[in-house]
């Protein structure tokens, strides 16, 4: 088979076959053999040939849901850890739409849940305080261009009409035990 220190990785169609020399066949089997190591030697088939290749590894972190963001009828928030642990989060990071409500602007435009928002109107979005901080500055009726990244890591560009009449902005999060909710300013 290969040898130790491949760079390129997993690759698409990799059957893992075990963790640091212990079999493995379920995802928590290999939760258990990577947890608290910062990486590990994985014994794959690749195209019908034995390899090893050492990966990194990173913890996966959640609190559960704490800050969630509904804007233009979705609900957005950072991924939780069900995402995050089905192995994929876009590189240039990015908030997560969990949730749609029927008949809003994101409805009407297309926008599904189960993807990333990577950009607003050509500026990435660093994080969940980051999209608040950047919806805040969208007008009533004003167009935005929103670049998404879906679990298979495919882009799409869409474009979304604001409607601070019956889709306000707010978001709901946890401070001191309880949820608070704070409705966004109109802009100036």
């Amino acid at each position: 088979g290969g040898s130790g220190d491949e760079a390129d990785g997993l690759h698409e169609g990799d059957l893992l076959l075990a963790v640091d020399g212990t079999p493995v066949s379920t995802f928590i089997a290999v939760a258990d053999c990577v947890r608290h190591q910062p990486s590990a030697m994985l014994t794959l088939l690749r195209d019908g040939v034995e390899r090893s290749i050492r990966v990194p590894t990173s913890p996966v972190h959640s609190d559960g849901t704490t800050h969630v963001v509904m804007w233009c009828g979705l609900v957005v928030q950072a991924p939780y850890r069900a995402v995050l642990e089905r192995g994929f989060e876009p590189a240039q990071g990015g908030v997560y739409i969990s949730y749609y409500l029927y008949g809003s602007p994101a409805h009407k435009h297309k926008l599904v849940p189960k993807i990333w928002i990577v950009e607003l109107n050509g500026t990435p979005v660093p994080s969940l305080t980051g999209f608040v901080e950047m919806i805040a500055k969208l007008k009533h009726n004003e167009s935005c261009r929103v670049r998404t990244v879906n679990l298979s890591g495919r882009a799409s560009a869409y474009t979304v009409k604001t409607d601070h009449s019956y889709w306000r902005s707010y978001e709901v999060f946890r401070k001191d035990g309880k949820w608070v909710q704070r409705v966004l300013p109109e802009p100036a």
